[in-house]
């Protein structure tokens, strides 16, 4: 018989959601609010019932916001002496009294707007017309399996629809992966174990696990937040996780703005907030006291990257370079098994490797981990990429023929005298790249902008391989204007015959 869940404190739990609501939540007690919320479904019930009366009450009463936050700390607090203590085998009661409070300072908040405004101008005229819909949980989107017998629930006060999600859920998922599809044209998915509570149309707050969001040109964003960090899309395609006390942020495409709180000046309690932009191929660890690091190996699951693969089989376990320098959040993505036509080349360009003609890229390539470099890095002189392999490997990197072979390449590899194409997309005035209906274009021998040259090495055990710069660009301008790639890598198992 399953252990009965303990029943949360919920006069703290009270407390600290009306500080997060008015913006006064310590670092301390975002912490124990985020414990308090992964422990209980009804705790988490609880602060949704609250939250979702807050901010609506602060959509529709703007003006006298602070008036109706010191109803609702006045009701709360009276509430405290009259909440009876929940337990598991009651759990809807509390839910009752919410409701009952949210009534009661609706008509209080309601009473307050006319006491402060005219009749006919300001809020008063938007509160006239809610319409009785507008009461109930908004429905946000619709839940899709993609892996069979995962495991999910969706609570809310009033409502428990397994495949829809709405306006103040708690999605949780213990097994497998599912995909979040709003009705403003964004998804999310999510992968096992991950909590989030659906907050508004554009905003979700991530209690546990992590979330990958992506947001198709033309439809509306949705921000993710942590107890200490708020990210805002900006059209991409991006993922936040919670690690401990830290939230990891990558960005896959498009660009972020990232809001953090920084440590206490010294002295006092004031915390400032930090914020910046992340762009695509960048990737940052948020602190506890907001500063950020660098992030240097990434690997999408094979749920995040809709792409099965065995993870016992995996050729590279992980990239590092010799990359030290401020403000410098680039990243290497291990794609396992990824290599193929159309295979993305970089992480921070949207150009794509293929077959230089319609006979595709050479076959022994195909179906093998590669890395995405990122395009940034060309020109580094001194650049050092160490890869840890876990089984024995024929490594192979893919050279721009616009380089000179530098001279660790040509000591440790050899020629296998294949060629390997890039379709690239074009650069914008704005130095951003967009793709475009007609490129890059699908399939191997269409529209190939560059050729790159395979050269191979046999590696007969797993541990560190160390590879060296790109090669030495030939004149002074293409150096300075980057026209050139940055190398690709890919991996194969050695026991995995080699089709030539």
């Amino acid at each position: 018989m399953a252990e009965p869940e303990p029943s949360p404190d919920m006069n703290l739990l009270r407390q600290l959601t009306l500080q997060k609501c008015n913006g006064d939540l310590t670092e301390e007690g975002a912490e124990r609010l985020s414990q308090l919320l992964v422990s209980s479904d009804l705790a988490r019930r609880t602060y949704f019932e609250l939250t979702t009366v807050h901010s609506q009450l602060d959509w529709d009463l703007g003006s006298v916001s602070d008036e109706v936050a010191s109803l609702l700390k006045e009701q709360l607090e009276d509430a405290d002496a009259r909440l009876p203590s929940p337990s598991s085998a009651d759990s809807t009661r509390p839910m009752v009294w919410m409701v009952a409070i949210a009534a009661s300072i609706l008509l209080m908040a309601a009473g307050a707007w006319w006491r402060l405004s005219r009749p006919g101008d300001g809020p008063g005229a938007r509160i006239a017309q809610i319409d009785d819909a507008d009461s109930k949980a908004a429905v946000l989107g619709s839940v899709t399996e993609l892996v069979p017998q995962s495991r999910w629930s969706i609570g809310q006060s009033a409502v428990a629809e397994p495949n829809v999600f709405r306006q103040g859920d708690t999605v949780s998922l213990d097994a497998g992966g599912i995909k979040l599809s709003f009705r403003s044209g964004a998804v999310a998915i999510l992968d096992a174990p991950v909590t989030v509570n659906m907050l508004s149309k554009d905003r979700v707050r991530l209690i546990r696990g992590g979330i990958m969001i992506d947001v198709p040109k033309g439809a509306q964003g949705v921000a993710v937040e942590t107890a200490s960090t708020e990210v805002i899309d900006i059209g991409t395609i991006y993922s936040v996780r919670l690690a401990g006390r830290k939230t990891e942020v990558v960005v896959f495409d498009g660009e972020v703005d990232l809001k953090s709180t920084t440590t206490p000046v010294a002295g006092t309690d004031q915390q400032l907030e930090s914020k910046r932009r992340i762009h695509a191929g960048e990737a940052v660890q948020v602190g506890e006291d907001g500063t950020l690091s660098r992030i240097v190996s990434v690997q999408r699951s094979s749920i995040q990257g809709q792409r099965e693969f065995d993870p016992t089989k995996l050729v590279i376990a992980s990239v590092r370079d010799n990359n030290v320098r401020d403000d410098f959040y680039s990243f290497y993505e291990v794609v396992p098994g990824g290599m193929g036509e159309d295979a993305e080349a970089f992480v921070d360009r949207p150009h794509e490797w293929n077959g230089v003609d319609t006979g595709g890229m050479p076959a022994y390539l195909v179906g093998g981990d590669y890395i995405k470099t990122f395009n940034n890095d060309k020109v580094a002189d001194d650049l050092q990429v160490d890869l840890t392999l876990q089984r024995p490997a024929t490594l192979y990197v893919l050279l721009d023929n616009r380089v000179e072979p530098p001279d660790w390449l040509l000591a440790t590899f050899e020629d296998t005298g294949d060629q390997i194409g890039i379709d690239e997309v074009p650069r914008t005035e704005e130095f951003t790249w967009e793709r475009l209906d007609d490129n890059p274009q699908v399939g191997a021998g269409h529209s190939i902008d560059r050729n790159h040259s395979i050269y191979k090495r046999v590696v007969k055990q797993g541990g560190a391989v160390s590879l060296g710069p790109n090669g030495n660009v030939p004149t002074e301008h293409a150096r300075r204007e980057g026209l050139v790639n940055m190398y690709g890598v890919v991996a194969v198992p050695l026991d995995q015959p080699q089709v030539q």
